[in-house]
């Protein structure tokens, strides 16, 4: 596998939350709306071009939960 495989461990966001979060911070940082996930769809999807998803992508930070024992972790 190459290092940039959609297939990867760390190319795979295992949660909801986690992928919901990281939509929420990727509207935020291109200027789209957040509190409302079908405008914050149609902003990404419909007026914003791929070279700035990808751009922006570069300034998101990846929130992976891991459970561990009881406890649910945020990195």
């Amino acid at each position: 596998m190459q290092s940039g495989s959609d297939r990867s461990e760390w190319a795979i966001i295992k949660s909801n939350n986690d992928a919901k979060h990281y939509a929420q911070e990727l509207a935020r940082e291109l200027g789209c709306p957040t509190g409302d996930m079908f405008r914050l769809t149609k902003c990404l999807t419909e007026h914003r071009s791929f070279g700035e998803i990808v751009n922006a992508s570069s300034k998101v930070r990846l929130r992976v939960s891991i459970t561990h024992s009881s406890r649910h972790i945020h990195v």
